[in-house]
């Protein structure tokens, strides 16, 4: 971890629609990436629900260990991807349940994404 990489204590968890926008919608990701946020992609909805259970259990696994470290951890979800969104809220809310503030997020507003990054920005050092 480099000392001068801001984004190493922040993490955004983000929707497949915002890793890959359909032609014509606003950046969400550039938006992110600006505010010095990483980001861990979420599965899509066409993987199916065995898929996306097995990859949100490791995301899971991931956000537990980024909070005992004391990481700031947000959520951009697409409120269209209700699989998703359920399996994600579940796998936290599981011993030991980890809280992490969500933006879900319609129409890519993008002012409201960094509205609610700001919000949730943990001061660095």
């Amino acid at each position: 971890m480099k000392d001068n990489d801001r984004r190493s204590r922040r993490i955004a968890l983000v929707a497949d629609s915002v890793m890959n926008p359909a032609p014509g919608a606003p950046d969400l990701l550039a938006a992110i990436a600006a505010r010095d946020w990483g980001v861990i992609g979420l599965p899509p909805e066409r993987l199916g629900r065995a898929g996306i259970r097995q990859w949100i259990a490791g995301v899971g696994d991931q956000v537990r260990e980024f909070c005992r470290h004391g990481m700031t951890v947000v959520a951009v979800l697409d409120r269209h991807d209700e699989t998703v969104v359920a399996d994600l809220e579940q796998n936290l809310a599981e011993p030991p349940a980890v809280a992490v503030p969500i933006h879900a997020w319609s129409n890519g507003d993008v002012e409201q994404l960094c509205a609610f990054l700001d919000a949730n920005a943990t001061r660095l050092p």
